[in-house]
């Protein structure tokens, strides 16, 4: 042999460096023709493929039919992330924000009632509130009607104040007398 070589162990046998022991055969790159070889897709009995915000839709209107208003907006509030300028989300959206403030203001009626704190500090604390339930919760002191409430925090979205009311009552954080 006239290229260089490898001492193999203790035998001190010769060998050519391109010869291996390796189990794994060695690398051939192959070009395939791929427009040669494209399969029939005449055969194949594929669904076409639904958008996100569709199938979101789809879950949306199954909600609402099913009367789960809140899991519909969720989903409707999640197809509106994905493409804000979607009409049919936009409709569904605002259709169920207004369902939801009207069977949330009913469950406040009558709205001369006062809220009164259950829950403690340290658990109110724990809640994760965002900025209207935080200011929300500040405001409940025992002395303020849920009217007073709603007037006090009328430069929010009424959606969200009365959404964190139904929440707050909902989860015995406030009692209504």
């Amino acid at each position: 042999t006239d290229g260089p070589t490898v001492l193999d162990g203790p035998r001190d046998a010769r060998r050519d460096p391109g010869e291996s022991d390796s189990l794994v055969p060695p690398f051939t790159h192959e070009v395939a023709a791929y427009d040669d070889e494209a399969p029939d897709t005449d055969d194949l009995d594929a669904e076409p493929v639904v958008p996100d915000v569709e199938i979101l839709l789809r879950d949306a209107r199954d909600d609402e039919k099913s009367g789960r208003y809140e899991g519909a907006l969720r989903f409707a509030e999640e197809a509106l992330k994905r493409d804000p300028e979607h009409p049919e989300a936009s409709r569904m959206a605002l259709k169920l924000r207004e369902r939801l403030s009207a069977q949330y203001l009913e469950e406040l009626e009558p709205v001369e009632r006062i809220p009164y704190l259950r829950a403690t500090d340290a658990s109110i604390l724990e809640l994760s509130l965002d900025p209207i339930g935080g200011f929300l919760i500040s405001q409940i002191d025992g002395e303020i009607t849920i009217e007073e409430l709603l007037t006090i925090l009328g430069t929010f979205d009424q959606f969200r104040v009365l959404s964190s009311l139904h929440y707050f009552l909902e989860n015995g954080i406030i009692e209504l007398r």
